[in-house]
């Protein structure tokens, strides 16, 4: 958090920057108490450096004019004054510094999840939240190999209409080795590889 505080202290428009400056300044005071929480702050910092690297994701793949975030409903955004709201801007904007993006144009936003004026009971984009939700439930739960149809066949539905070969969902598989942490598109299509060509592959 110090170092983070440092950073943009030091950022070249750090004089149009004070809001941001000040919410980190604050947070710094915070985690000086007994009480602050440690665990959270830390969940803090890998979801919004994830959320993150999803945006810069994108910006690499081609030009975009706003890139967002929709996270569920917990502390991790609203804690400490939605001090997230700032981390994901911030890393958004180192990663792009690091890989040469111009980041100006883009305009990064979070959505915060309010019930739906419509609907009080929901979100108004729990729908979008959904989406990953569905896709991670197949991802986690079912092992392809050792259980093809026994209580999976929703599994097998829900990939093969909604997630296969659709354009607007991408998968990115995370991996922490030995060797570091890595990042794949993982590929769900109706017409898949022969399976000898992607164990050779692998």
């Amino acid at each position: 958090m110090d170092e983070t505080l440092k950073i943009i202290q030091n950022w070249h428009d750090a004089g149009a920057q004070t809001e941001i400056i000040r919410a980190f300044e604050r947070l710094q005071e915070k985690a000086k108490a007994n009480k602050f929480s440690a665990q959270l702050m830390s969940t803090t910092m890998i979801a919004t450096v994830l959320a993150a690297f999803c945006a810069i994701v994108l910006a690499r793949e081609r030009a975009i004019e706003i890139v967002g975030w929709f996270p569920d409903r917990d502390n991790i955004t609203t804690s400490h004054e939605r001090i997230a709201e700032y981390m994901f801007g911030v890393n958004f904007s180192a990663f792009c510094q690091r890989h040469g993006i111009d980041e100006r144009p883009i305009k990064t936003t979070i959505g915060r999840p309010e019930p739906d004026v419509e609907n009080p009971r929901r979100g108004w984009y729990d729908e979008l939240v959904r989406i990953p939700d569905f896709v991670a439930g197949p991802l986690a739960g079912w092992h392809y190999k050792r259980n093809l149809t026994v209580g999976r066949q929703k599994y097998a539905e829900l990939l093969q209409v909604a997630v296969a070969d659709n354009p607007y969902i991408t998968i990115l598989l995370l991996q922490d080795t030995d060797a570091g942490i890595g990042v794949s598109r993982l590929l769900c299509s109706k017409n898949p590889f022969p399976v000898n060509r992607v164990e050779t592959d692998r």
